[in-house]
């Protein structure tokens, strides 16, 4: 099976290590492309021969492709990888319903939405619509066996329209409870910061998906204490208590919290089973695996 990926060059995090697994897989050829060829991708790819190829492969951001479908809708076995796809049923986001209205123009492509309820809606609207769990980068992030004095952490933005539930959860927390809020630069610092942080708080409330940092923080051998999100916990595998803490309510958090503190064995557990569990199914290489298995179901090369 041939492959073009098309991948934007500013990508973040880096996902170097996803197109190296699927490189072992199939003939793989990427093309890093910057802003502006992103937003002009016929005159970019003009000379491209894809009669060579029996996929070509989207990794680029839909801000700058979501006007291109006439051009896109040429493309041979078009696959789109989606990250932000849930923003598409989110009336908070300047992107509701944009999402649909491109996928409406690209009858002949499959989605790859990192939730599985976003799949679900997806596929509900007659698109060709595949749940691919969102990776981390398993050779950054890393426990680095450090001390863990920040007791319980957060490292992200906030203000973002479509985080203000996430924004008032953390802040409450931050103001009650000395939850550190914390902002870094991508890469070392970031993976050194992570291994500071015993309880990494995530608050994803009212996404319905996990965003990626909270593999990003179990492969650094935090706990991670999770908002819960239905349908996405079973599909992730996440069983509360065990390689997870799960919570609906600051109380629940904080008691599960104070439970662990006084059985540091259960806590230890917990962050064994939870390292072990997104190096295993959360990784960029098992991201590649799932998108390998769809693109040759499909293609049938």
């Amino acid at each position: 099976m041939k492959v073009l990926a098309l991948v934007s060059k500013e990508r973040l995090p880096d996902n170097r290590v996803m197109y190296e697994t699927l490189a072992q897989k199939c003939a793989l050829t990427v093309l890093r492309l910057e802003s502006k060829q992103q937003k002009h991708l016929w005159w970019r790819l003009r000379k491209v021969g894809f009669a060579d190829y029996d996929a070509v492969f989207s990794d680029l951001y839909f801000k700058r492709i979501h006007k291109q479908a006439g051009f896109m809708k040429k493309l041979p076995g078009l696959f789109l990888l989606e990250q932000d796809a849930c923003q598409n049923y989110m009336p908070a986001s300047e992107w509701h319903g944009a999402f649909t209205a491109f996928y409406r123009k690209l009858p002949n492509a499959t989605v790859f939405a990192g939730g599985a309820a976003t799949t679900k809606r997806l596929a509900a609207e007659g698109f060709d619509a595949r749940y691919v769990p969102k990776g981390y980068d398993q050779t950054k992030m890393k426990n680095m066996r450090h001390r863990r004095d920040i007791k319980m952490g957060f490292i992200g933005r906030l203000k973002h329209n479509v985080y203000a539930r996430r924004q008032a959860f953390l802040e409450s927390l931050s103001e009650s409870h000395g939850l550190r809020l914390l902002r870094t630069e991508p890469g070392d610092e970031y993976a050194a910061t992570l291994n500071r942080i015993k309880y990494f708080i995530s608050a994803d409330i009212g996404l319905e998906e996990y965003m990626q940092k909270n593999f990003e923080a179990m492969g650094a051998g935090c706990v991670l204490c999770a908002w819960r999100q239905g349908a996405e916990d079973t599909a992730l595998g996440m069983e509360d208590m065990k390689n997870i803490v799960l919570y609906s309510s600051e109380d629940e958090l904080l008691a599960k919290i104070a439970r662990l503190d006084a059985d540091p064995g259960q806590r230890a557990a917990i962050q064994s089973a939870g390292e072990a569990h997104a190096r295993k199914h959360l990784s960029f290489t098992a991201q590649a695996e799932v998108i390998y298995s769809a693109m040759r179901a499909r293609i049938g090369a």
